[in-house]
């Protein structure tokens, strides 16, 4: 840990002194989801990065920077060929991205077997952890089943004995029911295991009035949570069975959700930074104030942060900041032979 604050420190301090390592521009591949039910996701990540960027300067490392943005459609075949133009066509330098998982595992190896350093400031896949990781991939949010581990905690501690699970059948899905049973340890009645892009409910609905859960347990990002969250209400359960989630009640899915959402307790990266650094949020707070920025300019790169979005943003982009520019200077420091 001393190591790594070291190469922080050392960072920074190249970024606000050191000289330019070449004259051309630094191009950097953004490939999110900005079509379909979850586009506002893949907007903010787009539109947090550039505003990154504009803060910087335009410059990192005394370089300009060009950013490049892809939609991938939240189609994995599309998202290898999106990405490998950004590769082969654009010569980009860094690929940021994506927000889905299993977008993640498809550009993951044409990414990084050309030995360029990929950065997702969403999707954190437990499989590329350990045995599989790469020293060409970072992940600036979080591994996908540590969030949800939480709510496993919390429902243990409140005391529910039988718990209903309801997630898209995808690599995050999957993660977030592991995460929730590495702290719950009561009985889950049943797992369902959704399309991913589900938007009728109905019958897993009518399985949760049949079966009297003590709660549900749910990951349900987008456009799936705005819709969940209003049939959950439909069906008369919001006032029945609490729901424990992350990531399907946020400031992108509220203004359709409104007050369907009141019922869900969706547990999000804007509490941690609140325990974390409880006086710089307030600070933050207080500069967004002063300068009256809107909420839609004021997103989050990579994290949702719910009701805070519009206070914790810029910690969070510079994070994804500082990993590029760790990397670039392994990047530079493999180039040159020093790397250890």
């Amino acid at each position: 840990m001393n190591q790594l604050k070291l190469a922080a420190t050392a960072v920074l301090l190249s970024v606000a002194t050191g000289p330019a390592v070449a004259q051309e521009k630094l191009k950097i591949g953004v490939i999110v989801t900005l079509s379909g039910p979850p586009a506002a996701l893949g907007q903010q990540v787009r539109d947090g990065f550039a505003l990154a960027v504009k803060d910087l300067g335009g410059k990192m490392a005394g370089r300009d920077v060009e950013v490049v943005a892809v939609d991938d459609e939240l189609k994995p075949d599309g998202a290898v060929t999106k990405v490998k133009g950004l590769l082969e066509r654009d010569k980009v330098d860094f690929v940021v991205g994506p927000i889905f998982s299993n977008i993640l595992q498809a550009i993951h190896k044409p990414v990084t077997d050309t030995k360029t350093f990929l950065i997702s400031p969403n999707a954190g896949p437990s499989s590329y952890a350990g045995k599989n990781c790469s020293p060409f991939f970072y992940a600036t949010s979080y591994q996908n089943d540590q969030v949800h581990e939480v709510l496993g905690k919390v429902a243990q501690d409140r005391g529910y004995k039988r718990v209903y699970v309801m997630v898209p059948n995808y690599q995050a899905g999957k993660d977030s029911v592991a995460g929730f049973k590495l702290a719950y340890k009561g009985e889950i009645i049943e797992e369902s295991y959704m399309p991913l892009g589900t938007l009728d409910f109905q019958v897993e609905l009518s399985k949760i009035a049949s079966l009297k859960p003590d709660a549900v347990f749910t990951f349900m990002p987008g456009g799936m949570g705005v819709t969940l969250v209003r049939q959950y209400k439909q069906a008369g359960l919001a006032d029945k069975i609490p729901v424990l989630s992350a990531f399907t009640v946020d400031e992108s899915t509220l203004p359709a959700q409104q007050d369907a959402a009141v019922s869900v307790d969706d547990r999000l990266g804007h509490r941690l930074a609140l325990l974390l650094d409880p006086e710089g949020v307030v600070r933050r707070a207080r500069r967004v104030a002063r300068r009256r920025v809107e909420r839609r300019e004021v997103v989050v790169v990579g994290l949702d942060f719910g009701a805070f979005d519009d206070l914790v943003p810029h910690a969070h982009k510079y994070v994804l900041y500082l990993s590029l520019r760790l990397s670039y200077e392994m990047q530079v420091s493999q180039r040159q032979g020093t790397a250890g």
